[in-house]
C-alpha cells in the first residue's frame, strides 16, 4: 500500500459493487488520493455502506462485515442515542471484520465501550480518516486483534482503558498520522503484542499505567518522532520487550517508575535524538537490559535510583550526559562504548550499589565521575568473571588517566598501582603461555619486580612506604652486622685508632648509617664477611633513597 498520499476526494457512484463472497451493494464509493502537491496518485473503489444499515445489524446482533467497504460518519454515540442506551453502555460488535475498509468522518469516530466478540477482530489495511478515533474502554473478548497495515489519519487515536484479550495484539506496519496516540491504562493480558514497523510520525505516544502480560512485546523498527514518548508507570510482564532498530527522534522518552518482569529489554541499534531518555525509579530487578550499538544524541540519559539486574552498552555511542547512579545494579557493561560527554557514577552518600562495571575497550572522549573508595572501583573490576588480566589492566589504566584529568590524584595512584600489578601479571602469563620452560626465569624475575617495585613503594606512588622500607632495611642490615661481629670472624675496624672507643652496637649503627646513606667518611671500615654486606647495603641505600626522592617529588609536584 502506498503511504505517500496527503488528501483524498470521495465520489458515490450509482453502480453496484460485487464482493468476492457474492455480497452485492447498490452503490460504489470511488476514492481518489492526492500527494502533497495535489497530484492524483491512486484511485480505489469500495462498496458503499450506509451507517444506518450497520446500526440495524448491531441492534439485531448480526455479524459485522465491512471488508472492502466505505462507511461515512459511523458513531456508537449516535447508535446509543437512537436505541436509548446509556453513554457508557457496552455495544457488542460481533465478529467484526473490516479488511481493506475506509472509515470516513468529518468529526469523531466513536467506538468507545465497544465489546468486540468472536474469534478475531480484523482491521487489516483499513484507512481511518476523522478528527479523532475514540476506542476508550473498548473490550476485546478473545482471539487475535489485527490492525496490520492500518492507517490512522486522525488528530487523536485513543485506546485508553482498552482491554485486550489473551490473543495476539497486532499493530504491524501501522501508520499513525496523528498528534496524539494514547494507550493509557490499557490492559494487554498475556498475548504477544506487536507494534513492529509502526510509524508514529509526529504523534506524542502515551502508555502510562498500561499493563502487559507475559507475552513478548515488539516495538522493533518503530519510528517515534513526536514531542514525547511516555512509558512511565507501565507494568511489563515476563516476556521480552524489544525496541531494536527503533528511532526515537528528538522527543523525550520516559520509562520512569515502570516495572519489568524476568524478560529482556532490548534497544539494540536503536537511535535516540536530543530529547531526554529517563528510567528514573524504574524497577528492572530481574531484567537484562541491552543497549548494544545504540546511538544516543545530545539529550540526557538517566537511570537515577533505578533498580536493574544488568545493563549493557556494548559499542554504544554515548554522546550525552549519562546518569548511571543506580539504586541497585548487578552488572554494567560499557565494553567498546564511546563516551563523548559525562558518565556519572558518583556515590557521595553511598546510595549507588553496583556489583560490577566493565570498561574494557571503552573510548573515553569525555569525563567519568566516580570515586575510588565510594564506588569500590577495585571490586568492580576484579569482580569481572569474563575479562582477562590484560582487559582488567587496561581498565585500570583508563581510570588512572581519568582520575588524573579530574585532579583526583590519590585515586589516580590507586588505579595506577592496580594497572602495574596486572600488567606485571599479564607479562608473566604471556611468557608461560609461549613456553612452559620460561618458568625457569619468569618466576624469579616476577618475584623480584613484585618485591622491589610493588611492595617497597607501590610503583613510586607511596613515599611513606619507601621510607618505612628504608628504615626496615637499615635496622635489618645493622642487626646483621652485630650478629656477625659478635659470633663470627668479621669486624668493623677504625682507621684512626678508635679514639671514641665506640661500643659494638654504636659502631655497627654508625657504620651502617654512613654506608646506607653513601656518605663514606672512611674512619671505620668493614673486614671479613661484612665487607660484602656493606657493598650490598651501599647499593640498597642508594636505590631506596633515589626511589624515595622520585615518589616524594611526584607527590609534591602534583
Amino acid at each position: 500500500m502506498k503511504r505517500s498520499f496527503h488528501s483524498y476526494s470521495v465520489e458515490i457512484l450509482d453502480k453496484s459493487f460485487l464482493m468476492g463472497d457474492e455480497r452485492k451493494f447498490h452503490k460504489t464509493a470511488r476514492v481518489e488520493m492526492f500527494d502533497f502537491h495535489g497530484k492524483s496518485i491512486d484511485v480505489r473503489e469500495y462498496a458503499f455502506v450506509v451507517k444506518e444499515e450497520v446500526y440495524k445489524d448491531l441492534a439485531s446482533g448480526k455479524i459485522i462485515n465491512l471488508n472492502n467497504c466505505y462507511i461515512k460518519d459511523f458513531s456508537l454515540t449516535e447508535f446509543r442515542e437512537i436505541n436509548g442506551l446509556a453513554s457508557d453502555a457496552f455495544v457488542e460488535m460481533k465478529e467484526i471484520t473490516a479488511i481493506n475498509a475506509f472509515v470516513d468522518a468529518g468529526h469523531d469516530v466513536d467506538l468507545s465501550y465497544a465489546h468486540f466478540t468472536g474469534d478475531s477482530v480484523n482491521f487489516i489495511n483499513t484507512l481511518f480518516f476523522c478528527h479523532s478515533l475514540n476506542l476508550v474502554h473498548c473490550k476485546f473478548e478473545k482471539g487475535d486483534i489485527d490492525f496490520t497495515n492500518t492507517e490512522f489519519h486522525c488528530k487523536e487515536v485513543n485506546f485508553q482503558y482498552a482491554d485486550f484479550n489473551e490473543g495476539q495484539v497486532i499493530f504491524k506496519d501501522v501508520w499513525f498520522r496523528s498528534d496524539m496516540v494514547s494507550f493509557v491504562n490499557s490492559n494487554f493480558s498475556d498475548g504477544k503484542v506487536y507494534f513492529t514497523g509502526c510509524n508514529f510520525d509526529n504523534a506524542s505516544v502515551a502508555f502510562q499505567f498500561a499493563r502487559f502480560g507475559d507475552g513478548d512485546i515488539s516495538f522493533e523498527k518503530v519510528n517515534f518522532s513526536g514531542k514525547k514518548i511516555d512509558f512511565s508507570k507501565v507494568e511489563f510482564g515476563k516476556g521480552k520487550v524489544d525496541f531494536r532498530l527503533t528511532e526515537f527522534g528528538d522527543n523525550d522518552v520516559s520509562f520512569d517508575e515502570s516495572e519489568f518482569g524476568t524478560g529482556k529489554l532490548r534497544f539494540r541499534k536503536a537511535k535516540f535524538g536530543s530529547g531526554r531518555v529517563s528510567f528514573e525509579l524504574a524497577l528492572l530487578n530481574d531484567c537484562d537490559v541491552s543497549m548494544e550499538r545504540t546511538e544516543f544524541g545530545a539529550g540526557e540519559l538517566t537511570f537515577y535510583k533505578c533498580e536493574c539486574k544488568s545493563i549493557t552498552f556494548n559499542n554504544a555511542h554515548l554522546n550525552n550526559y549519562v546518569d548511571l547512579r543506580f539504586s541497585k545494579c548487578q552488572y554494567v557493561d560499557l565494553t567498546g562504548s564511546i563516551l563523548r560527554d559525562i558518565l556519572d557514577l558518583t556515590n557521595e552518600k553511598n546510595q549507588v550499589q553496583i556489583d560490577e562495571v566493565n570498561f574494557s575497550g571503552m573510548r573515553n572522549l569525555g569525563k567519568i565521575f566516580l570515586d575510588w573508595y565510594d564506588n569500590d572501583v577495585k571490586h568492580w573490576i576484579y569482580n569481572q568473571k569474563k575479562s582477562t588480566v590484560k582487559m582488567k589492566s587496561e581498565q585500570f589504566r583508563l581510570l588512572k588517566e581519568e582520575f588524573r584529568s579530574l585532579g583526583q590524584y590519590t585515586d589516580e595512584d590507586k588505579a595506577y598501582l592496580e594497572f602495574k600489578r596486572l600488567e606485571l601479571k599479564d607479562r608473566k602469563e604471556r611468557a608461560l603461555r609461549a613456553n612452559k620452560l620460561n618458568a625457569i626465569w619468569v618466576y624469579p624475575i616476577y618475584l623480584l619486580e613484585y618485591l622491589i617495585f610493588d611492595q617497597i613503594g607501590h610503583y613510586a606512588t607511596n613515599p611513606m612506604r619507601v621510607l618505612v622500607s628504608m628504615v626496615i632495611s637499615f635496622i635489618g642490615i645493622t642487626s646483621l652486622y652485630v650478629i656477625l661481629i659478635k659470633y663470627g670472624s668479621a669486624n668493623i675496624v677504625s682507621s684512626v685508632g678508635d679514639p671514641d672507643h665506640l661500643s659494638l652496637i654504636t659502631k655497627s649503627i654508625y657504620h651502617s648509617a654512613i654506608t646506607f646513606l653513601t656518605i663514606g667518611y672512611g674512619d671505620y671500615y668493614p673486614s671479613g664477611a661484612i665487607r660484602w654486606i656493606s657493598s650490598v647495603e651501599g647499593f640498597v641505600g642508594l636505590f631506596l633513597m633515589s626511589y624515595f626522592t622520585v615518589a616524594f617529588m611526584r607527590k609534591v609536584l602534583r
